[in-house]
């Protein structure tokens, strides 16, 4: 519910992925750092252990038509002290989320893609449609992904333009469908 969103420090936002943004990825997922649910509690806990930045957790609209267990295990998702999240119902536009951030935290959603475009910055914690296009950060380890979050994901506008001419890479094979 609401449309509204009030944080005390500048953010971050996880976007989660619907598993169907990874169709096609099955044979070679590559989840280094733990499935998504993992992935999210080790961010929570990060956030919660400083004070300049807080996590905005936007749960994928998607949601509402999964599984009773996929809705259970993310209904063990909660609110931290540094830590909001975002119910997949929520009515607060998720470019709206975008545009405000400091960055982009993602698992594959095509958000993070649509971050470079919009000159955000962009961490990718999976395997993805558009992980070989240099339009976002992806870490190998926890040790990187925090130094990412104090710090890294300042980027210079030469890099957040080169990556915003990069998404557009993605966009094009999707729109040629491979057609040449």
């Amino acid at each position: 519910g609401g449309s509204k969103l009030t944080t005390k420090k500048p953010y971050f936002v996880y976007f989660s992925n619907s598993d169907d943004e990874a169709v096609g990825f099955w044979e070679s997922w590559d989840e280094k750092l733990g499935n998504q649910i993992d992935v999210v509690k080790k961010l929570q806990e990060f956030f919660g252990e400083q004070e300049d930045f807080e996590l905005i957790i936007r749960l994928h609209p998607n949601l509402q038509n999964k599984s009773e267990s996929q809705k259970r295990d993310w209904s063990m998702i909660r609110d931290t002290r540094k830590s909001k999240v975002l119910a997949a119902d929520s009515q607060i536009p998720s470019y709206k989320l975008l545009d405000h951030s400091l960055g982009v935290i993602t698992f594959g959603s095509t958000i993070g893609l649509e971050a470079a475009f919009s000159r955000k910055p962009s961490l990718l914690l999976a395997d993805s449609g558009y992980d070989k296009l240099g339009v976002c950060d992806k870490p190998n380890d926890w040790e990187e992904d925090f130094l990412w979050i104090n710090g890294k994901h300042y980027l210079t506008q030469e890099e957040l333009e080169y990556r915003r001419k990069r998404a557009c890479i993605r966009g094009f094979y999707l729109e040629l469908g491979g057609i040449q």
